[in-house]
């Protein structure tokens, strides 16, 4: 458990992920509040009493203060009592929450607060209070990685600031999304202006519903029962057992077992990635990048080696912000022919000898040994490679192995995954010192050229992508989803998404 949370802080602090953090916090188990009654007779009475409770797992160990907590499920629940600036759409446009509009002028971001926004305990809503949770946020290891980009804030009126950045980001509007609470207000729990408010009945924690909200809000679950959750390695069977109405779980362990509830996916914006080592010879020819990518079906690897829970991209960005469909790279064993040919490689070297073979095509396959879906899916690449004729060794490391491995250099390629802002932003991976750019050429690379003059010059994205598909310095494998899952009772109106896993909660029902 220490080893999984040491790993937790070091996904929160980067924002970078090679193991995203697990299922609220690596499944706790429950620990049920004091004096509950047992969950069978519980449902029982709430039924016969046609008032059944919509219940949530919350952790008691930390405050429910956004920029406090370090548990999922207390990261989650902030959602429900501290609205935005703005949400986010599935394709990752900027919806205007507590923002009215803004405007977009060179390295600033010119933004309008609704007006007659007021906080759950009726005080008016102003950029001073804008400004004291952004402050916050930039030093929040939750929120502070999606900031980076931003210098700072100025107040010009009530209800109108002023967002300085500090380079080029065409969509740093997708980053204006973390929590706003009330200046002056309560450290442990503050006030905010959210879909629901903290209250305290008889010793216990509830969230109800926060009728001031601009618009009105009128749930069909009015109170929300939080439950106490110390060990997250049981949520689901917490759920299952009906102690908890609604769990989370974002697969990082990279395994999953059926559990007796409803469940949808989650999209995630975690890139699961392929990188080819320039510093290898071969490697550092495009040509033979290409080649290998076009003998690995990454279909197949979201569908079998992820079990499903993933989703083929065909460019770095999420599928969902740009499909990239034109750069599909399908199974083509004639075009990675080509491809070799081209490299100077052929599957037999008689008749050609300025050329190679394929025998000289060696590489090392590195791979997080505590990962079942990317073991799984080095094992599938290896057989796919190796079928085409060239030699490949899947090393398989522990985790703390793996990292130190990858930072050193001791691969050929190796499966990584990073968790992206929702700017899109490819830094980690395109961009010199990048905290994920092992292996890769970021300083003469015609992705990385491409991806610099994108945030600086306005390279269009479609361009970026095709000099990124030429270039290759990395094989997007596809992204993850996480598993949102219910309890058989709960009626939902539909799945939720990473920006809100509460999303419609207001048409929750039993």
């Amino acid at each position: 458990m220490k080893k999984a949370l040491n790993i937790l802080s070091l996904i929160l602090t980067l924002s970078l992920v090679f193991s995203f953090f697990s299922a609220c916090g690596k499944n706790d188990q429950s620990d049920i509040t004091q004096g509950q009654p047992s969950s069978a007779l519980q449902d029982q009475t709430n039924k016969e009493q046609g008032d059944r409770v919509l219940k949530l797992p919350y952790s008691n160990t930390e405050p429910l203060n956004p920029y406090k907590a370090t548990s999922l499920v207390n990261i989650q629940l902030a959602e429900l009592i501290y609205d935005p600036l703005f949400h986010l759409s599935k394709d990752y446009k900027p919806l205007a929450c507590i923002a009215e509009k803004y405007t977009f002028e060179n390295l600033s971001i010119f933004l309008d607060l609704k007006k007659g926004l007021v906080f759950s305990d009726s005080s008016p809503l102003k950029a001073e209070d804008i400004i004291h949770s952004f402050g916050l946020a930039k030093k929040s290891d939750i929120y502070g990685a999606r900031l980076s980009s931003f210098a700072g804030v100025k107040k010009l009126s009530d209800h109108s600031l002023v967002f300085s950045l500090n380079r080029s980001n065409p969509y740093a509007a997708n980053c204006l999304t973390f929590p706003i609470i009330k200046n002056g207000g309560k450290d442990d729990t503050p006030i905010g202006s959210g879909r629901y408010r903290l209250v305290e009945n008889k010793g216990k924690l509830e969230l109800r519903a926060n009728e001031s909200r601009l618009g009105g809000f009128s749930p069909k679950q009015n109170k929300i029962s939080l439950i106490n959750i110390q060990d997250s390695k049981t949520l689901s069977f917490a759920l299952q057992i009906g102690n908890i109405d609604f769990a989370y779980s974002d697969l990082s362990e990279g395994s999953y077992s059926r559990v007796n509830a409803n469940s949808h996916a989650v999209p995630l914006n975690n890139l699961v990635f392929l990188t080819f080592n320039h510093s290898n010879a071969l490697l550092r020819d495009p040509q033979v990048r290409k080649a290998i990518a076009l003998l690995i079906d990454i279909q197949s690897i979201s569908e079998n080696s992820f079990q499903g829970h993933a989703r083929p991209a065909y460019t770095p960005f999420n599928p969902d912000f740009y499909g990239g469909e034109k750069y599909k790279f399908q199974p083509d064993p004639k075009a990675a022919e080509k491809a070799f040919e081209a490299a100077g490689f052929t599957k037999s070297s008689a008749g050609r000898a300025a050329a190679s073979n394929y025998s000289k095509l060696k590489f090392d396959l590195l791979v997080n040994a505590d990962n079942p879906f990317k073991s799984d899916a080095a094992q599938k690449i290896a057989a796919s490679l190796t079928s085409a004729g060239l030699a490949v060794n899947v090393t398989s490391l522990p985790f703390d192995q793996y990292i130190q491995a990858v930072k050193k250099g001791r691969f050929d390629i190796y499966i990584g995954e990073v968790a992206l802002t929702a700017d899109m932003d490819l830094s980690p991976l395109l961009k010199a010192g990048g905290a994920l750019s092992y292996g890769i050429d970021t300083y003469a690379g015609g992705a990385a050229l491409a991806y610099k003059s994108f945030l600086e010059d306005g390279l269009d994205i479609e361009a970026f992508c095709r000099a990124f598909s030429d270039d290759l310095p990395f094989l997007p494998l596809g992204y993850r989803n996480a598993l949102a899952l219910y309890s058989r009772a709960l009626k939902t109106d539909k799945p939720c998404d990473m920006q809100d896993v509460f999303c419609k909660i207001e048409k929750w029902s039993f």
